[in-house]
């Protein structure tokens, strides 16, 4: 039976489809004319708004303000834009859309477009309802901040027998030290750090709110880790939000369980038949139809290639080995619930007409070049052989004998990056900026410092300005990447513990150097192009 799985697809669909921009109203006035001719083929305005207001945060449902749109964004966009047509016209020249593959998979991000934009549709439409909200508001009960201290042991006799000890006046923290099994609190003498109550599992949160401060249990209390004594060190009550800081998220909770309402409805609803069985195995024929939903028809082809998807098979960049066995397919019977859900949303969608809402066009227009480029660039490395010797050439160079200890700065703009090099020349201090400029949050705390990195764990083009650079040296120049533009220093080179051998490093070599291939092939597609801008 499919309909117990429904509660993962409001996850399913969200980490398939991209955000998409707002029904109500987009953040740039849409016009369907072209802005850009590609080898004849126009570009029009409404995808090159679809795809600025999708990088600009547009329809997120948040309220809050969104940034400008520079005219570097928007010269960067029609440029993506540019190449994602330019690879989608290759991938039709081919006949790769024409297969039943392709036209499934196309089909299937159609409905993911037409499902998420039903989705915050729906949001949009449901209004508050402001006495639920405070009746929810009511019911949020008073926390309790616990310092409090554990002894864990085995079993209940060993428990009983500390607590023992503690009434005849052994030190609770002694006895930690001696005697418990969690390792991490008993160097602290039993001590845990200060939290919430919620944090622990029940039956230790009920004893650290029952137990008066300065006492510790008079019965152990028995986990999943063992069995506790538990003494509270301190403990404080921390009372609910007001309603205006707690309305933020609870009227948003609220709205989301009346949708999730809605669409379980409908998804009750549905008359739902599996027609093909769903074992875990290969399938080397996928043809036919696996289920029906109201008589609509979901194909077979288009279930396998989402389950291959799920169990991270056929990545066109992973060397391809013919002694390894086909691997199982786990996953049909849940990824099938995923599509029936999918169908639900986008039949509800298309009666209301979305599917002919220009911005909904415009943003399938983008998933189309996007699937369409995807396809091109397997067949490209299809057709793209590797030699040893390449792999060997590129094992000497890339996989060094040091490691490299790297700080960074990111930040968005190259204006501020350049700027920043500038103080650093000065004499400033690249900690102090790191802290204070960084966008990446994972080394801004520790002034930048990516810690110790060997080669291949930097992108290309960081790693191609670190190498050269002498430790205690920031690069003169910025690098771009997709964080942003970063800035680097070379802290500090060491012996690398230990060089990958070839054969190892192959797993990372063989995508760099196909990767190195296809972007070859694709500036050749770029520079033979008839490409004509629009004023």
């Amino acid at each position: 039976m499919l309909y117990p799985r429904t509660r993962t697809w409001r996850r399913g669909l969200a980490a398939c489809a991209l955000l998409a921009a707002g029904i109500a109203g987009a953040a740039h006035k849409v016009q369907n004319t072209p802005v850009a001719w590609v080898n004849g083929q126009a570009i029009q305005r409404t995808t090159l708004v679809e795809l600025l207001n999708l990088r600009n945060g547009s329809g997120d449902n948040t309220g809050r303000p969104l940034p400008p749109v520079t005219l570097e964004d928007r010269q960067r966009a029609l440029d993506d834009i540019i190449q994602m047509e330019l690879i989608a016209q290759k991938a039709r020249d081919q006949g790769l859309t024409a297969t039943p593959e392709a036209a499934s998979e196309l089909a299937y991000q159609r409905d993911q477009v037409l499902s998420q934009r039903l989705l915050r549709l729906l949001t949009q439409e449901t209004v508050v309802d402001e006495a639920a909200v405070r009746e929810r508001h009511a019911a949020i009960p008073t926390e309790h901040e616990v310092s409090v201290r554990h002894i864990v042991l085995a079993d209940e006799a060993a428990a009983r027998d500390t607590i023992v000890r503690l009434d005849a006046g052994a030190s609770f923290a002694d006895l930690a030290r001696k005697r418990s099994i969690d390792k991490e609190s008993r160097r602290q003498g039993g001590l845990l750090p200060t939290m919430k109550t919620t944090s622990f599992v029940p039956p230790f949160a009920a004893a650290a709110i029952a137990q008066a401060p300065g006492r510790h249990s008079a019965e152990p209390v028995h986990t999943e880790f063992g069995w506790h004594v538990i003494r509270v060190e301190s403990r404080r009550e921390i009372p609910p939000p007001s309603f205006e800081e707690a309305r933020g998220w609870l009227g948003p909770q609220w709205v989301n369980e009346k949708v999730d309402e809605q669409v379980t409805a409908w998804r009750r609803a549905a008359d739902v038949k599996v027609l093909q069985p769903l074992g875990d195995g290969p399938l080397a024929d996928t043809s036919g139809v696996v289920a029906t939903v109201d008589g609509r028809p979901i194909p077979r082809v288009m279930l396998e290639q989402l389950v291959k998807a799920r169990n991270g098979i056929e990545n066109p960049y992973d060397p391809v080995d013919p002694n390894q066995p086909a691997r199982p397919l786990a996953g049909r019977e849940a990824t099938l619930e995923e599509l029936v859900m999918t169908e639900v949303l986008a039949h509800q969608a298309r009666e209301r007409k979305l599917d002919e809402n220009p911005s909904v066009l415009a943003e399938a227009d983008l998933q189309e070049k996007t699937i369409a480029g995807r396809m091109y660039v397997r067949w490209l490395i299809s057709q793209t052989r590797i030699g040893t010797d390449e792999l060997k050439a590129l094992y000497r160079s890339d996989v060094p004998v040091h490691d490299f200890k790297v700080s960074q700065i990111v930040v968005a703009e190259e204006a501020q990056a350049t700027a920043l090099i500038a103080r650093l020349d000065q004499g400033a201090r690249f900690p102090v900026l790191a802290r204070e400029f960084s966008l990446d949050d994972g080394t801004k705390k520790q002034g930048g410092s990516m810690g110790w990195l060997l080669n291949n764990q930097m992108p290309t083009a960081v790693s191609a300005v670190v190498r050269p650079l002498k430790p205690g040296r920031h690069a003169a120049k910025p690098v771009r990447t997709e964080a942003g533009w970063v800035i680097v220093r070379l802290d500090a080179v060491r012996p690398t513990a230990r060089r990958p051998g070839l054969d190892e490093a192959t797993a990372w070599l063989y995508p760099k150097l196909m990767n190195d291939k296809v972007q070859v092939r694709l500036q050749q597609l770029r520079a033979s192009a008839d490409i004509q801008l629009v004023q």
